[in-house]
């Protein structure tokens, strides 16, 4: 009855609106249309609403996916409109009592509360919530903070039993292999014409042209999703699926390993070998494995890296740099190329002075651009490369700190410190022989280990994927503790 009295009143608003701002009929179909696909969209997201959160993760995974233009109303986004529907069909089934959220320890919700709060008090206060020519400026702040922090609670009160958790992993497996296709195409010139979308080949688009960069466009971020979904990858490999399902895990697994190493990014390759330690440590079984595996991975770099092995990748169209070298010359030049590093202590520099003039609440959230040209000024025997007015932050906790000041960073740090300690706490507790069993648990530090890394060398606000792939592992996590040995069960549905 409620579903019927809001369509019926979304026709009469649409007739009002087509009347009274003379939109043509022509026009008003399209509307009319939107109206009454939303409803279907509505029915089938509200059957499993963990299934509707894969779709956004899907949508997402593409940056902006086309939006569906509306006379004279703001276009509709399908990612914040299948976001906004989870959370609204989730509301009516805790209020209809279908569904009861997880009661007990709340420190980490509370927390992301007041850190967006925080953010949006900054924004207003600098100015920066507002813009001319655009409007009410929220993109930033919504990708990096509030949507992911949102998934957070889907994932705490989703994903609650083994089913849910093998079919959330599995699904990033499937899109880890796809990652993993991708990079292996764009590495290649004959395999370029596969990649897909296109729009990843696109040397005007996007950074790091040249590497695999996904369709984040990014290597960094590329790298640091493939290495998160690895470990998702190796728990799956490691439960009794049928011969068939291993080898496509196994599979997955070597082409994500292969475009790690083609992103040519040293940031997701220092945060993956560091993420590896969690093996020896925790997986007592695959030791030998391990260290053999870690010996074969030095000597095949060691070969490649002298080898005159081709292929070539090179970067062609108007303008672009045009580059031919081995696979090896590529490697070395990645791994001894120091100029980014003058760049960072540059930049480390310019954000000290910045913190030291606001250490407090900061110059204010999205405002580092605005603010950091004066406080860049050459070093003594430090090179003044790539720095200067418009440079990136390139360090989310340094851009929360400088932006936001020790009240920001205390707040993010508290947030990341909690899931953290739960992680800790479901580990002690847990028993091998469980049906999490503690081998999740030290995956989902080796996935906590790659985010903190990453997150020291790349702005990760401006990538929701990366950020909600996170959180929603990290709100698995808290939601298993509190669910198994919290103050109360929720009810599943």
């Amino acid at each position: 009855m409620f579903l019927k009295f809001v369509f019926l009143a979304a026709i009469i608003l649409v007739s009002v609106l087509g009347i009274y701002l003379f939109i043509p009929p022509v026009a008003l179909l399209p509307m009319y249309l939107t109206i009454a696909i939303i409803p279907v969209v509505f029915l089938i997201l509200k059957k499993n609403l963990l299934n509707s959160l894969l779709v956004w993760f899907s949508l997402i995974l593409f940056g902006e996916v086309a939006n569906i233009p509306l006379h004279s109303l703001p276009d509709i986004d399908p990612q914040r409109m299948i976001w906004f529907f989870i959370f609204f069909i989730l509301l009516i089934e805790i209020v209809f009592k279908q569904r009861r959220i997880i009661a007990g320890d709340n420190k980490v919700e509370i927390a992301m509360i007041l850190f967006c709060v925080y953010v949006l008090m900054s924004m207003i206060i600098t100015g920066e919530i507002y813009r001319e020519g655009h409007g009410v400026f929220l993109s930033t702040f919504l990708s990096g903070y509030a949507i992911p922090f949102s998934i957070f609670f889907l994932g705490k009160n989703l994903v609650d039993n083994e089913q849910k958790i093998k079919r959330i992993f599995i699904f990033f497996t499937i899109i880890g292999f796809y990652l993993g296709l991708t990079g292996i195409f764009e590495h290649f010139p004959i395999l370029q014409p596969l990649v897909f979308p296109g729009y990843i080949m696109n040397i005007e688009m996007g950074i790091h042209q040249g590497r695999s960069r996904g369709p984040f466009l990014n290597a960094s971020t590329n790298g640091a999703v493939i290495g998160m979904i690895f470990f998702m990858t190796i728990y799956l490999l490691f439960q009794n699926y049928k011969k068939w399902a291993k080898r496509f895990f196994i599979i997955s697994i070597l082409v994500m390993l292969t475009t790690l190493g083609f992103t040519f990014t040293r940031t997701p390759w220092l945060a993956f070998l560091l993420s590896l330690c969690i093996f020896p440590i925790f997986f007592p079984r695959i030791r030998i494995v391990f260290i053999i595996s870690l010996l074969v991975l030095i000597v095949t770099i060691g070969i490649y890296s002298y080898s005159g092995f081709k292929p070539k990748w090179q970067t062609e169209g108007e303008g672009a740099v045009r580059r031919e070298t081995t696979l090896g010359g590529q490697l070395r030049e990645r791994t001894i190329n120091i100029n980014p590093i003058y760049s960072r202590i540059n930049l480390y520099a310019a954000m000290w002075r910045m913190f030291l003039e606001k250490p407090i609440f900061g110059f204010g959230f999205y405002t580092f651009k605005k603010f950091s040209p004066p406080y860049f000024y050459k070093l003594e025997g430090i090179p003044y490369i790539g720095v200067g007015e418009g440079a990136g932050l390139h360090d989310t906790l340094g851009g929360i700190l400088v932006e936001l000041g020790l009240v920001g960073l205390g707040l993010f740090l508290f947030i990341l410190f909690f899931i953290l300690k739960n992680s800790i706490n479901l580990y002690r507790r847990l028993s091998s022989e469980s049906f999490s069993k503690k081998g999740l648990i030290a995956v989902f530090w080796g996935i906590f280990i790659i985010y903190m890394v990453n997150i020291q060398f790349i702005e990760m606000q401006y990538f929701m994927f990366a950020n909600s792939l996170f959180f929603v592992t990290g709100g698995i996590i808290v939601g298993l503790n509190q669910t198994l040995y919290g103050i109360e069960k929720p009810m599943r549905t």
